[in-house]
């Protein structure tokens, strides 16, 4: 189990014990993720930006040559086509919301509607300089599934769920594994050289997969958090149907208690559960555009049937039953 899995396992458990206070658990969990980044940044070993091999949005190069495809239109991700099953659904689904619509992942709030521009994919948020580092934390362990940029360059990573049955998939485990990349970008821009380093690795992103599109002037950047899934995750906690009733409404009564802690914090800042209209099925994934081949196995580049892909956002559990 990677020490995130493990801070967080341990910080739903205290959650789940009668008595015990949602705000501990979460200060725990955000003490135990800043405790390893300030580890690497007092070893000089906190890798932010790297135009060449990639900095804390960007994987190692040699990972990303094997996951992109680069043709004569934009930079598109690949999939193994084995993933195209029910229980392995989670990569070719946000891969594809990567891919759909040039990067661009479309948030619905109430009447209004903002531009999302999507810079990362798996993004190492402790990614290291070195192998050496008193922290034990592999680059593997911290890998935030998408992460973007919202207009007033607020940072938004989402991670992205697709089954709700599973603890370490649920609603709660998602709103505590977003909040801790919410914490690592957080802890990055509270100092100033670091600040200007995540400055630099968004512009380099903003390049690869937004060509001419610059980093909004007059604002500094800022970090904020989002749990992402299809509609029908959610659902399943509002109108169960594999879970128990009984199963969905304590999960559902977690989360509101988890987030009326979080939302006291300042920063990172919570931004909502992201509902999002494509269904996660097979059938779902448009035909394949183009294959490669790579390390022998073939992959595709994933896409939706669905169009336009829209993210409607609930603040709270409330909102979720308002809306499904």
């Amino acid at each position: 189990m990677s020490f995130l899995s493990e801070a967080i396992t341990v910080a739903r458990r205290s959650l789940a014990a009668s008595g015990k206070a949602p705000k501990d658990a979460v200060e725990r969990l955000k003490q135990c993720v800043r405790g390893k980044l300030a580890t690497l940044a007092d070893e000089r070993n906190l890798r932010i930006c790297d135009k060449t091999e990639g900095g804390m949005l960007r994987g190692p190069k040699r990972s990303r040559l094997k996951r992109e495809n680069k043709g004569a239109g934009n930079l598109h991700l690949l999939c193994q086509e084995e993933y195209l099953h029910q229980s392995k659904l989670e990569v070719p689904y946000f891969r594809a919301v990567f891919n759909t619509n040039n990067h661009v992942l479309n948030i619905r709030r109430a009447a209004s509607e903002q531009a999302v521009r999507l810079l990362g994919y798996e993004a190492p948020l402790m990614r290291k300089c070195r192998k050496v580092t008193k922290t034990g934390v592999s680059g593997r362990e911290v890998a935030c599934d998408l992460v973007g940029l919202e207009p007033g360059n607020r940072l938004l990573c989402i991670e992205g769920k697709v089954s709700a049955r599973p603890d370490a998939t649920d609603i709660v485990y998602g709103i505590l594994e977003s909040f801790a990349y919410g914490v690592c970008l957080q802890f990055v821009l509270e100092d100033g050289a670091r600040r200007r380093q995540l400055r630099e690795e968004v512009k380099v992103c903003l390049n690869e997969f937004h060509p001419g599109e610059p980093v909004s002037a007059g604002a500094d950047l800022s970090a904020a958090y989002s749990p992402a899934a299809p509609a029908e995750y959610f659902r399943e906690y509002v109108h169960p149907c594999r879970l128990s009733t009984e199963k969905a409404r304590k999960r559902l009564d977690e989360a509101e208690r988890l987030l009326n802690s979080l939302k006291t914090l300042r920063a990172p800042a919570w931004a909502g559960f992201l509902l999002l209209n494509a269904p996660c099925n097979e059938g779902e994934f448009a035909t394949p555009r183009s294959h490669k081949t790579v390390d022998g196995v073939r992959c595709f580049e994933p896409f939706f049937k669905t169009d336009p892909l829209i993210a409607s956002v609930a603040d709270d559990p409330a909102a979720l039953r308002a809306i499904l």
